[in-house]
């Protein structure tokens, strides 16, 4: 009935999926409860904003110094290549710190399952672009305990 890249949903229970297969299948008698919170994408994702705000800082401290450092010494005997490395491979490491950084402040609805053994947590994230999050919440409460935190 709901189904994503990551999780599938139906009348007979919750299927888990990996790698485009049914990796794990929870039916609605082993659920406690299910709670919906709003939560970042990544699993260690404060380990990541730190790689990533590091690699910024340190880029533009770089670029910084590699552009005075260009503006003040034109050799003739520079090869091109370390001048373009020097001057522009800076900036392009700043660009994938950035990258790191938004994704590690990313956030989406996500869906934790709890059975009496494990727990499980999924992303919603394509249930939320295709508005129908609405619609798997109200399913959801006709079978399981929800808790609504998002």
């Amino acid at each position: 009935m709901f189904e994503s890249p990551y999780i599938k949903i139906s009348s007979l229970g919750i299927d888990l999926i990996k790698n485009y297969q049914v990796n794990t299948h929870v039916d609605f008698t082993e659920v406690t409860e299910v709670d919906l919170i709003e939560g970042h994408l990544i699993k260690h994702w404060l380990v990541l904003l730190l790689v990533g705000l590091t690699i910024i800082v340190f880029c533009c401290a770089w670029g910084i110094n590699s552009a005075i450092t260009f503006v003040w010494s034109q050799d003739v005997l520079v090869p091109r290549a370390y001048i373009a490395f020097h001057f522009f491979f800076p900036w392009l490491l700043f660009i994938g710190g950035c990258v790191f950084s938004y994704q590690a402040l990313r956030k989406s609805p996500i869906i934790i399952i709890k059975t009496k053994i494990n727990k499980y947590r999924v992303s919603l994230l394509e249930f939320k672009k295709d508005n129908s999050l609405r619609y798997l919440i109200e399913f959801l409460e006709d079978r399981v305990k929800v808790y609504n935190n998002y």
